[in-house]
């Protein structure tokens, strides 16, 4: 570990003498730790060391808390034995002036919660919120109600199928220390506010069950014709297949999508191949222009005429048109044959445009060697290429072959079974 951090710390400070960096950082380190170590002492002891025992020991008081409880861990010691004892402490019990308090406290606190998401009780259309307990004030809640069909104690509303307000009380009754309560609380309930669509889907269902009750003697069942919103138009679901075209629809715009994406990539792919196959020819013209004594621009515009003559379309000639487009209007060389080799993207173009670019800024001596070597390991390259193509294609041809073999097995041992038979 030691020595990971002084390569660390080498990498990190190289212009630096190892024996100070590391006195540096050893000293940094150990002021981190100890101003850490103070400051968590100054935090943690106090607390540690006091607790809870002065007010125990010399009051034997625990401050109860305003409301509710709280829980607090002791430790008791008679000299002999000791424990740790979990308490709980409740809030002061209230009395007289203090307990009626108490409770109008609650029921205020009730009459806050108990709408919910309703307006007002006079106008309850969605569930009410019954709590059984205030625990901050320590006080448990018990509920009634006049009509356990429309409101129920947990504050559920039944008004589905309420057609009409209805008019309800409901009770609260607030437990305190053995000290109860009650009032009661006047509740309008309202028929449930359906959407336009609920009650239209409501009305429809229930003409529905009509109908279907009055014609249930009949070999047919008939469906209204209308209802308080307009007429009725019936169709089986299911019969027009739009959604099944339309999802055909999406998986052929998929299939071409990711079609075109792999013809893309096969074109790159065989691009690539092109180039690679048409390298070594592209080098030998090269060499054979430079060695008739023309130099690398000559050469490099009377191969892109050459390849304008011809009329066949090869992407190493495209990409030399297009560097000889950039020279005329003005690209410096350097860049321009730079820019060629980028554009082609294989290693052996990268090459010779670096041989390229060692010409233009050292001088021609020696190009025509240096091509020449690149020539012999181009060539040593495609006799290796052609060696593995040839064993790929004897494995490939493996299967045929025993293909074939079965093939004469069966036309040698047929005959002959068949006269053994005989």
């Amino acid at each position: 570990m030691k020595q990971e951090v002084k390569d660390m710390l080498g990498m990190l400070y190289p212009m630096e003498k190892a024996e100070s960096r590391e006195k540096r950082f050893e000293r940094g380190r150990r002021t981190k730790v100890l101003t850490a170590g103070l400051l968590l002492a100054a935090v943690l002891l106090p607390p540690a060391i006091s607790g809870t025992k002065g007010a125990v020991l010399e009051a034997y008081r625990i401050t109860r808390p305003e409301k509710g409880s709280s829980e607090v861990l002791l430790t008791v010691d008679s000299g002999t034995y000791s424990a740790q004892i979990p308490l709980e402490v409740g809030a002061k019990v209230r009395t007289g002036g203090e307990l009626e308090e108490l409770f109008s406290e609650a029921f205020e606190e009730l009459e806050k919660r108990m709408q919910g998401k309703n307006s007002s009780l006079s106008e309850v259309e969605y569930s009410l919120v019954l709590p059984d307990a205030l625990p901050e004030l320590g006080v448990e809640i018990y509920w009634e109600t006049s009509d356990s069909t429309l409101l129920q104690p947990d504050g559920s509303v039944c008004n589905h199928e309420l057609e009409k307000p209805a008019g309800i009380v409901l009770g609260a009754t607030v437990v305190y220390a053995g000290e109860s309560r009650k009032r009661s609380y006047p509740v309008t309930i309202l028929p449930y506010p359906y959407s336009g669509q609920e009650l239209f889907e409501r009305e429809v269902l229930r003409a529905v069950g009509e109908s279907s009750e009055r014609t249930s003697e009949l070999d047919y069942m008939e469906l209204p014709q209308s209802v308080s919103s307009g007429e009725l138009y019936w169709e089986e679901a299911g019969r027009s297949g739009a959604s099944g075209l339309l999802l055909l629809w999406v998986v052929l715009l998929l299939l071409l999508y990711f079609h075109e994406t792999s013809e893309l990539l096969g074109r790159m792919k065989k691009r690539e191949g092109q180039l690679l196959a048409d390298y070594p020819d592209f080098l030998s013209r090269f060499l054979l222009l430079l060695g008739a004594g023309m130099n690398v621009r000559g050469a490099w515009e009377r191969m892109t005429e050459d390849y304008k003559k011809n009329g066949r379309c090869r992407y190493v000639y495209e990409e030399m048109k297009r560097t000889a487009a950039q020279l005329e209007v003005g690209m410096p060389e350097l860049q321009a044959y730079e820019i060629f080799g980028r554009r082609c993207g294989l290693l052996p173009y990268l090459r010779f445009t670096a041989i390229l670019s060692q010409n233009l800024r050292k001088g021609s001596r020696g190009i025509a060697e240096l091509l020449q070597s690149e020539a012999r390991e181009v060539f040593s390259e495609r006799m290796a290429q052609a060696r593995r193509k040839g064993e790929e294609a004897g494995t490939r041809l493996l299967l045929p072959m025993g293909g074939m073999l079965v093939l004469v097995l069966v036309v040698i041992l047929v005959p002959a079974f068949a006269s053994f038979a005989l």
